[in-house]
């Protein structure tokens, strides 16, 4: 009986607050701090309820059922009406979260009901969550976001939400998968408004940064990215590194002999062109397709023999490099003009034993030909020019020619060599199995581990430092393995690539993946021997021991990956030091501008060591290169009445290759 008399109670009462105008009036007294009179209440009500006539009706319905006070000043809420009315409020909240309309603007430049299932889905497709918890963490969302009030949201405030949820959960991996890529809105506009940044080259930084932001928070396992990240190792060309393979090396004379037609050329060369139309056909096509080969890698593109197209003559005043070199000028000005010239590789460019066969009234000529290849290209094409020198005839010759480019500002661009088998710049593959050593080869990646962060970690204790190195190779490993994965996937059905890679190899079958060179190399060798033993490598025998066993212990298990692997790695030398970046972080700090950096060296610059010393060292160092090494020179540090006698002893000792620079500090 008496849930019956509640239940009617309850009627009347729902009865009396059926109609609009009284709630209207109910909240007009909820939110007024004062008493309002009737002309008052008849001005706000009837204004928004025109068709209410009969406000003294309404009021009084609200008096009898004690929701109202009717006082001397006006009108107010009783206690039982403010009460009433908060769980009025309550009930539309409840009401309003089931049919409430947000609008999304996505990220496709629409817009769009919010829509529950589209949470859920998303969160099942790109975080890889199952249905039960995608629904869950949606309904979280969903909750959270009306609470805002906001009618109208967009993609990326959705996926906040979304992903403060996720980690709220513990699912930080999941969390991690949908992190979105992109630049932030600052940083954009300081690229926008540089001067320096062109427009082609703001769109490539921009399309950088997610290349770079999509391979560390996607792509790669995020043990691997955290070492990265912490610079316990150092990966080149992070933004094309999961797209393109590191250089490849390839042979003129392969494709030389086809002499197909070329459809244009400029008027300059027109009168030439028709007294040599095979031999200009043979250049045209040989440096377009070296262009169309940088596009395809991240650093270098070597032509092993590019002196099989120097040696054609021309029937005209102009020479061959002339128009070798215009060529190289005008495709590079052509890719700048269609997009940022970054994208392109180096070239290197060896020219074989151009010096060994020379007569020695040949040498400024010769120096003349190389220095020619730099100028005027405005550093639109960066070179590095590779050449065979013979430490048992020709000697005169070379200490000449050095003695001639060591004034050159592209000195450091000149890297010499004796045996045709060194990894010079990741490029000239060691010649394994007495395989031809011209062969075209392509080198997937260099991959450097720091050794002064294993030195800093294993406090002087040699067993624990072993352990780390052991660990980070296998890491290293697992980044190849992930790398040539990557190149499958992206370049394996490339039409474009393919056919390149039938006409550097000669043939239709050729297997380009499992044939993929891995190069591993290190920095902070002299850091970590300092760190380790307290002296340089140089400077007492138990550093250098130390820093041997580094190398050797390195190069045994490179070894023993290889006998279980389908694909090569070769130990190799720290990067070209004039490719590559001031490595701040990756050894000491090198903040003090008279402080050198020796993280890329074998032998440290400032070495008190005599050549001699540091030459037969060095050679101790690079036995363990299988990649080969280069040894550097110091040119402005050379003493200026022995510098004929050093350059000599130089090539006499028959370094397996070495390169003259400026003192590392101003790089």
């Amino acid at each position: 009986m008496y849930s019956d008399k509640i239940s009617k109670n309850l009627e009347k009462h729902l009865k009396v607050l059926g109609q609009k105008i009284r709630l209207d009036i109910l909240k007009k007294l909820f939110i007024s701090e004062k008493q309002i009179s009737f002309s008052e209440l008849k001005k706000d009500i009837l204004e928004c309820n025109s068709n209410s006539s009969n406000l003294s009706f309404h009021l009084n319905i609200l008096k009898e059922n004690n929701f109202i006070n009717s006082l001397e000043n006006g009108y107010s809420l009783t206690r039982l009406g403010k009460k009433i009315l908060k769980q009025i409020f309550d009930i539309e909240r409840v009401l309003n979260e089931e049919h409430k309309s947000v609008i999304i603007r996505t990220s496709n430049y629409s817009t769009e009901p919010f829509k529950l299932e589209k949470i859920k889905d998303y969160l099942m497709k790109e975080g890889d969550i199952e249905p039960f918890l995608a629904e869950k963490i949606a309904k979280i969302a969903k909750k959270r976001l009306y609470r805002t009030n906001i009618e109208y949201l967009t993609s990326p405030l959705i996926r906040e939400y979304i992903n403060a949820i996720l980690i709220e959960e513990g699912l930080e991996e999941c969390r991690h998968k949908l992190t979105r890529l992109g630049v932030p809105p600052y940083d954009t506009n300081e690229f926008f408004t540089n001067k320096n940044i062109s427009p082609n080259k703001f769109i490539y930084k921009l399309g950088s940064e997610v290349s770079e932001q999509f391979l560390l928070l996607n792509l790669l396992p995020k043990h691997l990215s955290d070492l990265y990240l912490t610079k316990k190792i150092v990966l080149l060309n992070l933004n094309q590194w999961a797209l393109k393979p590191l250089g490849i090396s390839l042979n003129l004379r392969n494709f030389l002999n086809n002499s197909d037609d070329i459809n244009s050329y400029d008027l300059i060369w027109e009168s030439v062109f028709e007294k040599n139309k095979p031999k200009i056909t043979r250049i045209f096509k040989s440096v377009n397709f070296i262009n169309k080969l940088r596009h395809f890698v991240s650093e270098d593109v070597l032509v092993k023999d590019i002196e099989n197209l120097l040696t054609l003559s021309l029937d005209s005043p102009h020479s061959t490099l002339d128009l070798f070199k215009y060529l190289l000028k005008s495709n590079s000005y052509v890719e700048t003009r269609r997009a940022s010239n970054t994208y392109c590789s180096t070239i290197s460019l060896n020219f074989g034993d151009l010096l060994c066969k020379a007569p020695d009234c040949h040498t400024l000529e010769i120096s003349n030909l190389l220095n020619n290849l730099f100028n005027g290209l405005n550093n639109n094409c960066n070179f590095l020019v590779l050449l065979q020198y013979s430490y048992k005839k020709n000697i005169e010759l070379l200490v000449d020619f050095l003695n001639l480019i060591r004034e050159s500002e592209f000195k450091q661009n000149f890297i010499f060599y004796n045996k045709p088998k060194n990894l010079v710049n990741s490029i000239l593959i060691n010649n394994i199995n007495n395989s031809n050593s011209l062969a075209p080869q392509i080198i997937s990646d260099k991959i450097m581990i720091n050794l002064y962060s294993i030195a800093e970690e294993s406090n002087k204790n040699d067993d624990l430092f072993f352990q780390l190195l052991e660990n980070r190779l296998f890491d290293v490993f697992e980044l190849f393995q992930l790398k040539i994965k990557f190149l499958s996937k992206k370049l394996g059905n490339s039409l474009e690539w393919n056919e390149l890679l039938r006409k550097v190899f000669c043939k239709e079958d050729e297997n380009w993946i499992d044939n993929l060179k891995n190069s591993i190399s290190f920095i902070g060798l002299n850091e970590a021997v300092l760190q380790h033993c307290g002296l340089e490598l140089d400077r007492i025998t138990t550093s250098e021991k130390f820093g041997l066993e580094i190398l050797e212990f390195m190069n045994s298990i490179i070894n023993e990956q290889n006998e279980c692997s389908n694909h090569l790695h070769i130990l190799t030398q720290p990067h070209y030091v004039n490719h590559f970046p001031k490595t701040q972080g990756f050894g000491r700090d090198f903040s003090n501008e008279n402080e050198i950096d020796n993280s890329h060296l074998i032998i440290r610059e400032n070495s008190n060591l005599s050549l001699r010393k540091k030459l037969y060292l060095f050679e101790k160092f690079n036995k363990y290169l299988n990649g080969g090494g280069v040894f550097y020179l110091c040119n402005n540090k050379l003493n200026s009445v022995k510098i004929h006698e050093t350059l000599s002893q130089l090539v006499k000792s028959g370094v397996s290759a070495f390169c003259l620079h400026d003192s590392i500090c101003s790089y």
